[in-house]
């Protein structure tokens, strides 16, 4: 059960980190040669300087990005795993009263490093993706 509960760690480090804007640390669950892929729009980086280059250009677009993962499905092999999380993505665009939800799931290849497990592709499937206006909320008195 260590296994499962260090890989569930892992991918709850890049999503806490990642929607902190701390990428050096959301970064540091990849291989050196990871790979992170996107592909209903096409996208996959390879090695940690490209993703950091991708994901930056994805970001540099909004104010804000929050993820929510759930708890993941992990199925682990020797010294190879793999995980399926779903998530939630939303944030605000850039000068824009316009907010953004992305819902899909992470498939994940993970391997056994000297410093724990690490993503070696970690792959987003989008199921839904839309924009809305963002609207205040006012609580009743």
């Amino acid at each position: 059960m260590s296994d499962k509960s260090d890989i569930q760690e892992l991918l709850n480090t890049y999503t806490i980190h990642g929607s902190r804007g701390d990428w050096d640390t959301a970064l540091s669950t990849f291989t050196a040669n990871g790979v992170w892929a996107i592909p209903a729009f096409d996208v996959s980086a390879s090695g940690v300087e490209t993703i950091a280059s991708v994901i930056g250009n994805f970001v540099s677009a909004m104010d804000f990005i929050a993820q929510i993962n759930s708890p993941a499905l992990i199925e682990i092999d020797g010294d190879k795993a793999t995980a399926k999380s779903m998530i939630r993505e939303c944030g605000k665009h850039k000068g824009r009263e316009e907010a953004m939800e992305i819902v899909g799931i992470y498939h994940d290849d993970l391997v056994r490093t000297a410093d724990g497990w690490r993503f070696t592709h970690r792959s987003f499937e989008v199921i839904s993706m839309h924009d809305y206006p963002i609207t205040m909320a006012r609580a009743n008195s």
